[in-house]
């Protein structure tokens, strides 16, 4: 079923693990025995569907976003299950697809599709076509799809800081594209034992790469509102007091004179940006899901290919010639600053 995840820019400066960016939710087939001949409930005669499936010309089927393929068995028991689904008795506009539904779709060798969506309503399942066509006596997708319904975090846990990093809060008023780009130097040259000019190029490319995808998801309009932004900044601070150690990293802050609460306030931008990021990625996420998996002349077989090409086909040549001048600017003075500290 349809589920949303994060990216996850600046990825430091988030505290937390075991929550932010989250694997996407996987279909699974499962070998679970499939009753599809069953006798349905009512005991008026249904109208049969009007649809038919090329069964010798299936190259996979896709399970939201997970892709099938050489599994003679698997593909029999979905193309049985959806023969078997038949028109309702009562009229199709009682019955609406929520926002919570599974997409199947079946792909041919000609690269054509075939695309149903499943749904419950009550205690029934129903499957809807793209053209609207509502079927029911479709629960047989209870036994094959098996969504990740535990994506949800039960327990938060925040990460310990790093010592270098409750020295740059100290000396910083606001955490910027400045403080970001510190953060990732100090983070490369004492956790990933880079040289400093490794450590710094590595930084420069990787906030440079931030801030582009950010203009991009701004410009196609996945920027937060002024409220929306205070609103996943709350989220992020009632989700720290929920973690089972918030009291002992709010003691560690306070031994530095450090307040942990402000310190996430001011993560309110950084939050911001990733939020703007994670709507990009899902609205690919969905397209993908949707059936919709070429990029350019590049057929994906995963959520991630198709991603990865977005951003390679799509995005990249689209912000080429987008003007990094005043980032430019502040990771210059930035890096400076980085020089002469360590030179102290």
């Amino acid at each position: 079923m349809k589920k949303q995840f994060c990216v996850g820019l600046m990825g430091i400066t988030l505290l937390f693990t075991g929550c932010g960016a989250a694997e996407a939710p996987k279909a699974t087939v499962v070998d679970t025995k499939i009753d599809i001949q069953k006798e349905l409930e009512s005991e008026t005669a249904m109208e049969d569907n009007n649809f038919s499936i090329d069964k010798e010309n299936i190259f996979a089927i896709q399970l939201n976003v997970s892709r099938i393929k050489d599994r003679k068995s698997s593909f029999q028991k979905i193309t049985d299950g959806l023969e078997q689904t038949v028109v309702p008795q009562n009229k199709t506009d009682t019955i609406q697809k929520s926002d919570d539904y599974d997409v199947v779709s079946i792909i041919y060798g000609d690269g054509s599709k075939d695309i149903f969506y499943f749904f419950q309503q009550g205690d029934m399942w129903y499957m809807e076509t793209p053209e609207g066509s509502v079927y029911q006596n479709a629960d047989f997708i209870t036994g094959i799809i098996e969504s990740s319904e535990e994506l949800e975090v039960q327990s938060v846990h925040i990460r310990e800081p790093y010592e270098w990093q409750l020295e740059l809060e100290k000396e910083t008023e606001k955490f910027d594209i400045s403080f970001w780009f510190k953060q990732k130097v100090y983070y490369n040259i004492n956790e990933g034992a880079m040289t400093l000019e490794e450590a710094i190029d590595d930084a420069r490319q990787s906030v440079k790469t931030e801030m582009v995808l950010y203009q991009y998801a701004l410009k196609e309009g996945y920027g937060l509102t002024e409220q929306e932004k205070q609103e996943a900044l709350q989220k992020e601070i009632d989700q720290a007091k929920r973690a089972e150690n918030y009291n002992e990293i709010k003691e560690q802050y306070l031994a530095q004179g450090l307040s942990f609460e402000e310190s996430l306030e001011k993560q309110k931008e950084s939050i911001a940006m990733s939020r703007a990021a994670d709507r990009l990625y899902n609205a690919k996420y969905e397209e993908f899901r949707h059936g919709k998996d070429k990029i350019g002349n590049t057929v994906c077989e995963t959520v991630t290919e198709y991603w990865n090409a977005f951003l390679m086909e799509e995005m990249w040549p689209q912000m080429e010639n987008y003007d990094l001048g005043e980032y430019e600017t502040q990771l210059d003075a930035a890096e400076e600053q980085i020089k002469n500290n360590l030179e102290m």
